[in-house]
């Protein structure tokens, strides 16, 4: 598992407890930035693509999307790689 978090982190070599050197906020992430992407998208998809038939599943893509974001975040601000690896499962299950 410190394999995945190094390189959600964005670097090879995992040092324990730390993170990344230069990595300020989560924002800086690229699996958070990636998410992030994703998440807009959708939104922008199913808000163009509204059935009144389909809001339901819409609802639940846009919410498993900001799942994703929300979890990278959050994980990140716990300050451990206990917590943020955790998150990071929690994440890859609303993918």
């Amino acid at each position: 598992m410190k394999e995945v978090v190094g390189a959600v982190l964005g670097w090879s070599r995992y040092r324990g407890r730390g993170y990344a050197v230069g990595v300020r906020d989560h924002t800086s992430l690229k699996a958070w930035s990636e998410a992030h992407a994703v998440s807009v998208g959708v939104i922008h998809l199913t808000r163009d693509a509204w059935k009144p038939h389909a809001v339901a599943l819409f609802s639940q893509l846009q919410r498993a999307s900001l799942s994703v974001e929300l979890n990278i975040a959050e994980g990140y601000t716990y300050g451990n790689s206990r917590n943020f690896t955790r998150h990071l499962g929690f994440a890859f299950g609303s993918a």
